[in-house]
């Protein structure tokens, strides 16, 4: 996806926010800043922001609240799940779902650090299934 780009240096890429009703809260960030989403297809309730050409930033992503959607969620891209599993587990943290495909996009993974905190990682890998 053009809004998805590999960084060299890990950083908070896009932030996942929870919502009882997806419909409604993507209509509330519409009305309020103009943000424009898209729905992903298949049984995964998730609408995309879409970022206009030329516009970098952090994206958002908006699901129905769930047991790894509790609260909003900052996603780190990283090079490798896998590697940084290892250093993040090294250093307290805690593995809430491990590496998971998001099929045609990437893998990810969701964490708690040692605070307590929720957050995610993800690889780009279009390969992913």
């Amino acid at each position: 996806a053009s809004w998805m780009r590999a960084a060299s240096v890990p950083r908070i890429e896009h932030v996942e926010i929870p919502a009882q009703d997806p419909e409604r809260a993507t209509q509330f960030y519409r009305h309020v800043f103009g943000w424009a989403f898209e729905r992903w297809g298949g049984p995964l309730e998730y609408w995309s922001m879409e970022r206009q050409p030329g516009a970098d930033g952090i994206t958002v992503g908006i699901q129905r609240r769930g047991p790894t959607s509790a609260s909003p969620v900052f996603t780190v891209y990283v090079a490798s799940v896998e590697a940084a599993l290892g250093r993040i587990t090294a250093a307290g943290g805690r593995v809430v779902e491990g590496r998971t495909a998001v099929p045609g996009v990437g893998w990810q993974a969701y964490l708690v650090d040692p605070e307590g905190n929720p957050f995610a990682i993800f690889q780009l890998d279009p390969s992913a299934r």
